[in-house]
């Protein structure tokens, strides 16, 4: 018996480790039931000596067989990644992951003498070095490459650079696809035929950028990210290129590509449109930053992040300043909060100054409305999102006035729930029907009533708000969801 040991709970509470080369280099290419058995195993090897670390407990917990777990360990035997140690009992231990990949297997080469024989057709420029061949069959076996796709791969790279190309460019295009998820034939033939499509449009941005050559492999990959994944037509891919005035090449080009299509930007009138505003994005950014109480060296993340797209929601400079001076008074200090509430305003289809000046006038004749009530049924607090709530089903469901509504409140003056009580009565008058403020003395005759007919609501000047109408303002926005 080990004398220290985990308990049982204490092994369930904690985690297991695993490198995330496993992830990148095995998991992707490996049988479902190979995954499940390798990382319960690995789960099972930090208890060991457990009376549940067996191939009987394995095949009851992952629901197979057997004869299923002992083939999956062979099968990460083969990968390197374990060593059955005995067949009876049943004994395996695990290995180090990174120490194990790029080690080179032996393999059966009658079982690749067709492979053999056309690869050494396509290349025959150099020899091919016993190392050079074990690189191809691991690839093969440990990426589930068909062999025929594999030599398909070899073929296109060296159309691009020649019979003495490289074996390290070949195992790159091809590790590459196979992330893709290309493996078959089928699946190279595909992805080949969008780099002779493009080949002639290559050639164009090439020529744009002022280079007079082919292009690699890589830059075959980026135009097809631009055209299929990014979306961006040919001639807006050329009209982006020929304003770097040739500097910068490839790299620039696709950085600037991806950062207009991050920025929603996927034609060149809209990314001229942009490069033309951003002296102004600049000086709004500076500005917004200075409102809201923040300070930034390096603005290009401000207006890239924050301020073009608060423009494409259609807000001016002038809303803009004006909200991050709302947000400096609400202690909201960070442009990403300044954010949040550009957010509310624009689901509630507040764009404009006019609009969110005539919002914030409403919100405060609510507001205004609510304390009078709370007042009136001897509630001296804070309005809370429970008080608007209510009013909403008092004033527009049951289209009450306020008169009727404060006359409730008066009813509810000394009760011990005064709100709950109230919200009763209201209900109880619109059961019955009850819309005026005479018909409702009426149900209720023994209790005295109130006029206020005749009570003014106060009106407020645009942008001239106190700090009170303004955490009115943002009070009725936090119940705004995004």
């Amino acid at each position: 018996m080990n004398f220290c040991k985990f308990s049982n709970q204490f092994v369930i509470d904690s985690a297991t480790n695993i490198d995330n080369s496993f992830f990148n280099d095995y998991l992707p290419f490996a049988p479902d039931a190979c995954v499940k058995v390798f990382l319960y195993g690995l789960y099972k090897c930090s208890h060991a000596t457990s009376s549940d670390n067996s191939l009987e407990s394995f095949s009851k917990v992952l629901n197979l067989s057997i004869e299923d777990i002992e083939s999956s360990f062979l099968y990460w035997q083969d990968q390197g990644l374990v060593q059955i140690i005995d067949t009876d009992p049943f004994e395996v231990r695990y290995l180090p992951i990174k120490e194990n990949f790029g080690k080179l297997k032996k393999f059966k080469k009658e079982k690749y003498t067709t492979f053999n024989l056309k690869l050494q057709e396509l290349i025959i420029g150099r020899m091919i070095t016993p190392t050079e061949y074990a690189e191809y069959y691991e690839l093969i076996e440990s990426f589930n490459i068909e062999p025929e796709a594999l030599l398909m791969i070899i073929k296109y790279a060296t159309s691009l650079k020649g019979a003495t190309v490289g074996y390290k460019y070949i195992l790159t295009i091809a590790k590459n696809w196979a992330y893709e998820g290309i493996r078959t034939t089928s699946a190279v033939e595909e992805k080949l035929l969008d780099h002779e499509r493009s080949s002639g449009n290559i050639l164009e941005v090439l020529k744009m950028l002022g280079l007079r050559r082919t292009a690699t492999f890589e830059e075959r990959n980026m135009f097809i990210k631009w055209t299929k994944e990014l979306g961006f037509l040919l001639d807006d891919i050329l009209l982006v290129a020929k304003s770097q005035n040739k500097k910068g090449g490839f790299l620039k080009l696709d950085k600037l590509l991806t950062k207009y299509y991050e920025l929603k930007l996927l034609s060149y009138t809209e990314i001229e449109a942009y490069e033309k505003e951003k002296d102004n994005m600049y000086g709004l950014a500076k500005e917004v930053s200075k409102s809201i109480g923040v300070y930034y060296e390096n603005l290009i993340q401000v207006v890239e992040v924050y301020i073009a797209e608060w423009l494409r929601m259609g807000y001016s400079n002038d809303t803009l300043i004006l909200i991050a001076n709302y947000c400096f008074k609400k202690n909201i200090r960070t442009l990403e909060g300044m954010n949040a509430v550009l957010q509310k305003f624009f689901k509630l289809g507040l764009v404009d100054e006019k609009a969110i000046d005539q919002y914030i006038t409403e919100v405060v004749a609510t507001d205004g409305d609510i304390k009078a009530i709370l007042d009136a049924c001897g509630l001296h607090r804070r309005i809370t999102s429970w008080d608007r709530d209510n009013y909403k089903i008092w004033a527009n469901n049951w289209s009450f006035d306020l008169n009727i509504i404060l006359y409730a409140a008066e009813l509810s003056l000394g009760k011990t729930n005064a709100i709950s009580y109230m919200h009763k009565i209201l209900s109880s008058w619109h059961e019955k029907g009850i819309d005026t403020l005479e018909k409702a003395k009426e149900f209720k005759p023994e209790f005295a009533s109130t006029d206020y007919s005749k009570k003014q609501r106060q009106t407020f000047t645009t942008h001239s708000y106190s700090d009170d109408e303004i955490n009115a303002l943002f009070d009725n926005l936090d119940e705004v969801e995004i």
